[in-house]
This record gives C-alpha cells, structure tokens and sequence, in this order.
C-alpha cells in the first residue's frame, strides 16, 4: 500500500520539529479516511491537550481493539 505525500509531509514536518504543521496534514488526511489507524496514532502525537490525545487514542481502539 502507497503512503500518501501527505501522510509523509507530516511525519516528516514532526521530525523537524514542526508539530503544527504536521497537524494540519494529519487533519486534511482524516476528513477523508477516518478510519485510518496511522493517521489518529500520530495525529495524538501532535494534539496540544490530553483531551485531544485521549480521543485520539480511543479512535485507535474503537478501530482496532
């Protein structure tokens, strides 16, 4: 399976550091496929609260229990 550039721009932008922008890949990648484990996982990487991770994290769950 193909990752997309986007999928890699975020990660990549959360190697640099830049955990805004990758942010905001993650959140144009997850109004597409909500149902994309790798997404939230690193999406809960990047939240700025512990209740955004949280819902992150119980996405994955609910996901993949």
């Amino acid at each position: 399976m193909t990752e997309d550039k986007r999928y890699l721009l975020a990660k990549f932008a959360l190697e640099q550091g830049d955990r805004f922008q990758a942010r905001d890949h993650l959140a144009s990648l997850l109004k597409e496929d909500q149902d994309n484990i790798d997404y939230w996982l690193l999406m809960s990487t990047v939240v700025e609260s512990q209740k955004e991770r949280i819902h992150c994290l119980k996405k994955v769950l609910a996901l993949d229990p």
